[in-house]
């Protein structure tokens, strides 16, 4: 809210025309979809459109194998970005603000949602692949996520950003948290599922680098 309309044009405009959403454009898979529709919902839960954002979540939810344990998260680290935000506000009376707090419903039914249409649908085939722990996959997640297309660049960047923000003092955005632990439920699901390391198997971390990035 405090930065300026034509600031948040250039940092969208990075984002959507940087090399590797470019080059999602043309593909027919649900990773590009997965990419978009996470973005659009952290556009919907930050503007505080609860009820567009649920019917986004739940769509991304059914995109990709990782996508309800981003999701899930994601909603993790909003309650841990609000217990900050009301303890820095003084609230006394934090458990009775969050039960009248209606984004959290939203939440819930979409989990319910979820679950309901997932057990109605069955299991859908993940091609080969499990739940491993195998060094070498780990590795190559870890360099997919962090190193290939150009996301090397992005990472230094946020490293200076944060060693920056913490030496002057210099608080960064609140919805860190969110995007934090969405992340890290992202890399923790690529390196316990052990299945090809696809460059284009890195869904919601691209947005994630670029919000870090930006928000420096």
């Amino acid at each position: 809210p405090e930065r300026k309309n034509w600031e948040y044009s250039l940092v969208s405009s990075i984002y959507a025309f940087s090399p590797f959403v470019l080059g999602m454009v043309h593909y027919q898979n649900l990773d590009y979809f997965c990419l978009c529709l996470f973005t659009i919902m952290f556009f919907f839960a930050v503007s505080q459109k609860w009820v567009w954002q649920t019917v986004t979540a739940l769509m991304f939810c059914f995109t990709k194998e990782p996508a309800i344990v981003i999701y899930g998260c994601f909603c993790i680290g909003y309650v841990i970005m609000d217990l900050i935000s009301l303890k820095r506000s003084g609230n006394k009376h934090i458990v009775k603000t969050f039960i009248g707090r209606s984004q959290y419903m939203f939440m819930i039914t979409t989990a319910v949602f979820w679950f309901v249409i997932y057990k109605a649908l069955g299991t859908w085939s993940a091609g080969n692949g499990g739940f491993a722990i195998d060094k070498a996959h780990i590795l190559d997640n870890l360099k997919l996520v962090y190193v290939l297309n150009f996301n090397w660049i992005l990472v230094i960047i946020t490293i200076i950003v944060l060693v920056y923000s913490a030496v002057r003092n210099k608080p960064v955005s609140e919805w860190m948290w969110p995007l934090v632990f969405s992340h890290i439920g992202f890399v923790l699901f690529g390196c316990a599922f052990s299945t090809v390391n696809n460059p284009r198997y890195i869904d919601s971390a691209a947005f994630m680098l670029y919000f870090v990035t930006a928000a420096g």
